[in-house]
């Protein structure tokens, strides 16, 4: 058996969806980390007065919050976007594209929740944060995975 291997970060790309039919992604430029996008199902208590520890079940979905950090380019369309989604409050698909072999495409409907002015440390690039907050896409489902 041939020993694994690791998948460097190198290519993977988050875009977003323009919303035609068939829908376009485009990269969204100078994203500097790609967080996890962690689904899960909240706890419900479960407990009688008969039980000697409290007992739970699963509840309904979750759906993450999650922020990334993005180099910050004043002329950038894909970033501006992002402003604009903001402040239309509209919501749109977004994609993760992973560059395994053969790759993989997490897709998922969200909407801006906030931004943060571009900042930096001494000597550094500037930087700005965007926070999504998921949604249910059409199948019901937070994320899908092609």
């Amino acid at each position: 058996m041939a020993d694994p291997k690791g998948v460097h970060s190198k290519g993977i790309q988050m875009q977003k969806g323009d919303g035609a039919s068939p829908e376009v992604f485009t990269k969204i430029a100078g994203i500097t980390d790609m967080p996890t996008i962690n689904t899960q199902k909240s706890t419900v208590e479960d407990t009688t007065i008969d039980d000697l520890i409290r007992h739970y079940v699963h509840g309904i979905g979750e759906p993450p919050e999650i922020t990334f950090t993005l180099r910050f380019y004043t002329d950038d369309t894909s970033q501006s976007s992002l402003v604009t989604e903001y402040d239309s409050e509209t919501e749109s698909n977004y994609q993760v594209i992973t560059p395994d072999s053969p790759s993989s495409t997490y897709e998922f409907r969200a909407i801006v929740t906030g931004y943060g002015t571009p900042y930096a440390g001494i000597n550094e690039l500037l930087q700005q944060d965007f926070t999504f907050q998921l949604v249910e896409n059409d199948n019901g489902d937070i994320i899908t995975k092609s």
